[in-house]
């Protein structure tokens, strides 16, 4: 195996002449952070439709209403018939 030379800088790439001006700084800086508060907000949004939706679907009710003229024609003719069987059992208690 070789050995080279050392290395005194291991920068040599960099040169402060390309870097931003002040101005350029100013205005990415000023850009970036428009796209940081834009995504903040929209995180924030996502956050709440989620909510919303998750509150939605807990306060659904499971079980599905039916027709409500059918279950108050079922609960007439429970109680009608609960009401016969009690009568029933008064005539027969006093006849």
């Amino acid at each position: 195996m070789a050995v080279g030379r050392r290395q005194t800088n291991s920068n040599t790439r960099y040169d402060p002449n390309q870097d931003f001006t002040q101005d350029q700084l100013r205005r990415f800086g000023h850009v970036a952070n428009q796209a940081q508060s834009n995504r903040d907000l929209e995180n924030k949004l996502a956050q709440e439709r989620q909510q919303s939706q998750r509150k939605s679907r807990a306060l659904t009710p499971i079980v599905k209403m039916g027709d409500v003229k059918k279950e108050k024609s079922l609960r007439y003719a429970i109680w009608l018939t609960v009401a016969l069987i009690v009568l029933l059992w008064f005539m027969y208690m006093t006849g």
